[in-house]
């Protein structure tokens, strides 16, 4: 199979589909980040009571070290997030990219009434739903041009007579 050299700069290409999938995953780290934080709050809620409740213990010290574990927290967390929206976006445009490449050159063959081969990129989904179709515009080719050449030979035969 011939792969594209030239990467799609549009990421994204397809709302309808990565626009769901991208919703999933937000909703999925938005609920994420929701829990993380609540423990997060709980577990400086307690640390702060103890401290404050037990004399011997440096309440100033206690409270920067919560203040460092908090804003290391968020930034794990939103580093997190950015990661996996990032990450989201790129998957669903390797799956919706070869769909769109697949409607693209179907319309264009049903306008031009040419057969072309459809090419995608390596690393992307749906390799083995190209290879398929390919192989069916191959086969429609060949169909094409036995039904050209059997044409054309009707019609020496009767230049003939």
């Amino acid at each position: 199979m011939i792969f594209m050299d030239n990467r799609r700069t549009k990421k994204i290409i397809n709302p309808g589909i990565q626009g769901r999938i991208l919703v999933l995953v937000l909703a999925a780290i938005i609920l994420t980040v929701a829990m993380m934080g609540g423990f997060v709050w709980f577990c400086v809620q307690t640390i702060e009571n103890l401290a404050q409740s037990h004399p011997y213990m440096d309440y100033a010290t206690i409270s920067e070290n919560i203040r460092y574990f908090s804003v290391m927290s968020f930034l794990g967390i939103l580093t997190l997030a950015i990661f996996l929206i990032l990450l989201t976006v790129r998957l669903t445009h390797r799956m919706a990219g070869p769909i769109f490449r697949i409607k693209k050159e179907m319309d264009q063959m049903r306008s031009s009434g040419k057969i072309n081969i459809i090419y995608i990129r390596s690393d992307d989904f749906h390799q083995d739903v190209v290879r398929s179709i390919n192989q069916f515009l191959l086969y429609c080719r060949k169909k094409n041009r036995d039904r050209k050449s059997l044409a054309e030979s009707e019609v020496e035969t009767e230049e003939e007579a």
